[in-house]
């Protein structure tokens, strides 16, 4: 009986020294990664209120900037286009938004003219969500059995500000 009980002192000894650390840096790794990439996702999105549009070249940076980090991301850029309509019973102008969603945006990225171009006055958000697991997620997983763990997830956006297309 004596020894089984110095067996789970030994596995409870190694957990403490080596896992529970590990995962502590694996977490402050992604507390810096976070940081990293909302830093980086701000200067996309303010470029793109800045100038007005998104081109290919731009885009392709940030993507190639992502990937280097060694994580898989899910990047979606969504624009809300302001338009008028007149309201006949009010006899005035209502604005109001209309949702350009991110396949439009990329389409047009990627397309002929390659890039997307916006309005003043819109609104445009930039979200970035990782797909694969981060370091800290797999051993989260692995001690809890819960996938679950917070990944990095980043939503950045603005009003168009300029025009310069």
């Amino acid at each position: 009986m004596n020894s089984f009980g110095r067996i789970i002192d030994i596995l409870l000894l190694c957990m403490m020294l080596f896992i529970v650390p590990l995962e502590y840096m694996a977490y402050k790794e992604d507390c810096v990664m976070q940081s990293a990439i909302s830093t980086q996702t701000s200067l996309f999105t303010d470029t793109i209120r800045n100038k007005g549009y998104v081109d290919r070249q731009a885009y392709k940076e940030f993507i190639k900037w992502l990937e280097e980090s060694g994580t898989v991301y899910d990047v979606c850029i969504t624009h809300y286009k302001k338009i008028y309509t007149y309201d006949d019973v009010s006899d005035t102008e209502v604005m109001s938004y209309e949702l350009c969603p991110d396949d439009a945006v990329k389409e047009a990225i990627y397309g002929e003219e390659g890039m997307y171009t916006m309005g003043m006055g819109d609104f445009v958000s930039v979200s970035v969500k990782n797909t694969g697991d981060t370091l800290a997620q797999k051993i989260s997983g692995s001690i809890t059995g819960n996938s679950d763990a917070q990944g990095i997830d980043v939503i950045y956006g603005g009003v168009i500000r300029d025009e310069t297309y």
